[in-house]
């Protein structure tokens, strides 16, 4: 499997589960909420922002720091990575709103 698609997708299951927590401490820690609004005007801005910008410097950093020499690694398990980090992202945040 070719490293920068490995690296972008663990990456992508990282960043699922960060940006789940991220909402989570946001809607629970209201200070955070408006330091994170008075940065860029809206605290989503602000959010989006620190997803896409983590994205890329851990993907940078696998891509250079990891090595892919594991040839089990394949499209299959790679695909269901990208699933799993969906799902766990959305239980975490659901389950926060469903006892919230």
């Amino acid at each position: 499997m070719n490293k920068i698609v490995t690296s972008a997708t663990w990456s992508f299951f990282v960043l699922c589960i960060f940006n789940a927590v991220l909402v989570i401490a946001k809607e629970s820690y209201s200070p955070l909420k408006a330091l994170m609004a008075a940065l860029t005007g809206h605290h989503w801005v602000t959010h989006g922002v620190i997803i896409i910008v983590l994205y890329l410097l851990l993907t940078m950093a696998l891509f250079k720091f990891c090595r892919v020499e594991n040839t089990d690694i394949n499209d299959a398990r790679l695909g269901n990575r990208v699933i799993q980090g969906g799902l766990i992202g959305v239980f975490l945040i659901t389950g926060f709103y469903l006892l919230h």
